[in-house]
């Protein structure tokens, strides 16, 4: 077999491998649902999920409310950290964690 006639059958596969794509995806309805990547999925979700408004923040420890305010106030991550007690890490780790500082909310 040439390349020509390799080619020749590689075509003609695929045009039968999507024919038989399609009646399949008739016949059984569940697979309409799986095909295409994960990512073509999470986009179509997006419709549903999207309106919800993303990822609910984490409620605040009071850890993270003083270090909240702190912040605020416009303290250095080593001022806070000495302060409180604990390492500059643990200090950024939690900054970030929560997302700190935080907006003005109308329940806060």
């Amino acid at each position: 077999m040439n390349e020509q006639e390799r080619v020749g059958y590689e075509e003609l596969y695929k045009q039968c491998w999507e024919d038989q794509t399609k009646k399949d995806m008739v016949t059984n309805p569940k697979l309409r649902e799986m095909s295409g990547s994960h990512n073509a999925k999470n986009g179509r979700a997006n419709g549903v999920h999207g309106a919800k408004g993303g990822r609910p923040k984490l409620e605040l420890t009071e850890k993270a409310k003083m270090i909240d305010r702190m912040l605020k106030l416009d303290m250095s991550i080593q001022n806070i950290g000495e302060v409180l007690q604990v390492s500059d890490k643990s200090v950024i780790q939690i900054k970030s964690r929560y997302n700190l500082p935080r907006e003005e909310t109308k329940e806060n």
